[in-house]
């Protein structure tokens, strides 16, 4: 097993770039090593479109064919096709996760977080190793990857999306930020021409990504082409069919639901449950009753209030 470090942020060796935050993590942890030389954070939504998939795996692959350490955050859609890029390149990529190390979110990609460290990249974690994923640790997880990156490449982004919450951070720190450039009505893009309003470079040709970290673009970097989008088991990537769970007028578009997340949403409705409530009327430990919850929260399907309360995010037909 690979080694964890643990840097507290008054240590000589903590990384330096991390210091740009307003609020550097502190412990930060690592399983496996830190990556020296040049890196790119690509990101995007959890539930892509297959051409953008696609095409943020073959990015991380022509990127780690050229020595580049592709970063991303862990999850489903862009970042899960940016890892698994840079990985059938024979190169390392490096996941900075919104947990402790003790934990694995999503669950799924357990033996992907495995495969990046037995390659020579990382699990990186902002926070103490018993954390459990939150709400809130996520936000603080994309300006880890922000900081400690060269540069971020946003894929495809809605309005609303994590993807763009690692921009942001980008923008601050003064880290190059790029965008895939979108069509206007591209409805999972709409985060891209946002970020280009704001001051985001479009990346039309590589080369200006290639030539801002100074490194030649391997010649031969041509990704075999990935699964077929279609086939979940073999693309942990590609977007779910959407499915749809509501009451009465009311409907969701989500990816499909584990048996906890299906049992906490029924319980749901325009009036605010509490926590308390939803774990005495489920029957299910407080642990899955956070994690559906955080599930829930990510597809947008509920809002959380303040002091523990949730209702049904409302979507009403035309």
């Amino acid at each position: 097993m690979a080694r964890v470090h643990i840097y507290r942020v008054l240590d000589r060796d903590y990384p330096a770039r991390l210091r740009d935050l307003q609020s550097p993590p502190d412990p930060l942890c690592i399983r496996g090593e830190l990556l020296a030389g040049p890196s790119v954070a690509v990101v995007g939504t959890r539930g892509p479109s297959p051409e953008a998939a696609a095409h943020a795996h073959a990015l991380a692959f022509r990127l780690a064919s050229s020595g580049v350490a592709v970063w991303s955050g862990g999850a489903v859609g862009i970042d899960a096709a940016a890892h698994r890029g840079a990985l059938d390149a024979g190169g390392a990529s490096v996941a900075v996760i919104g947990t402790g190390l003790d934990h694995c979110y999503p669950p799924e990609h357990e033996a992907l977080y495995e495969e990046l460290v037995l390659t020579g990249g990382a699990l990186v974690s902002p926070f103490k190793r018993s954390q459990h994923a939150m709400l809130w640790t996520f936000p603080q997880r994309n300006g880890v990857l922000a900081a400690l990156t060269h540069a971020t490449v946003v894929v495809q982004a809605p309005t609303q999306s994590g993807a763009r919450s690692t921009a942001r951070f980008a923008r601050k720190l003064g880290r190059p930020l790029f965008v895939i450039p979108a069509a206007p009505w591209d409805s999972l893009s709409t985060g891209n021409l946002a970020e280009v309003a704001l001051g985001a470079r479009v990346l039309a040709d590589e080369a200006e990504l290639f030539d801002l970290l100074g490194v030649p673009r391997a010649r031969c970097a041509r990704p075999r082409p990935p699964p077929d989008a279609s086939e979940h088991s073999f693309a942990p990537w590609a977007k779910p069919e959407a499915t749809t769970a509501g009451k009465g007028d009311e409907t969701f578009a989500c990816e499909p639901l584990s048996p906890e997340c299906q049992a906490v949403f029924q319980l749901l409705s325009s009036t605010p449950l509490h926590l308390d409530d939803l774990c005495a009327r489920s029957g299910l430990p407080t642990a899955l009753v956070h994690t559906a919850l955080l599930t829930l929260s990510l597809q947008a399907v509920l809002v959380e209030g303040p002091a523990g309360w949730f209702r049904r995010a409302t979507t009403r037909k035309d």
